[in-house]
């Protein structure tokens, strides 16, 4: 859900490929294993207010855990069309560390107003924990 109040938060939140389908109690989006190992691609949608015209650029950042002034992607749309398949960032594998991550996007405008449109949060969890095996492979029952 977008938040109304902050006329700045107007983008289409980020799509997570590859996460897990959300389970009832379970951690929101979360990696399955091993997919920590490579970089986690982030979709976006096209903004309403894209650059008109060739030689125009939106510029546009992947910022993870509210770390604004590090962006860990950042790319570069030339306007008027831009391909979909190009509207996309990722996260380093250096910073999918265990736990959980908080992800957005901002865009500065091609016109050069000086404040990003930031988009709402999407939460990302990390599990690196080795599932704990039974050593002796029995299967154990909680007490009668």
């Amino acid at each position: 859900m977008r938040n109304v109040d902050d006329a700045a938060s107007n983008l289409a939140p980020l799509t997570l490929v590859g996460v897990l389908p959300p389970i009832a109690g379970g951690d929101e989006n979360l990696l399955p294993k091993d997919a920590w190992l490579q970089p986690l691609r982030c979709l976006l949608e096209m903004w309403s207010d894209s650059a008109p015209r060739p030689g125009t650029f939106d510029r546009v950042q992947l910022i993870c855990d509210g770390d604004s002034a590090n962006p860990v992607d950042e790319k570069h749309f030339e306007g008027p069309t831009v391909d979909p398949a190009d509207l996309w960032l990722e996260v380093p594998v250096d910073k999918l560390t265990d736990g959980l991550h908080s992800l957005y996007y901002q865009v500065f405008s091609w016109n050069g107003t000086p404040e990003p449109r930031r988009s709402d949060p999407v939460n990302v969890t990390v599990d690196k924990t080795p599932p704990i095996l039974a050593g002796d492979k029995r299967l154990v029952f909680p007490p009668a």
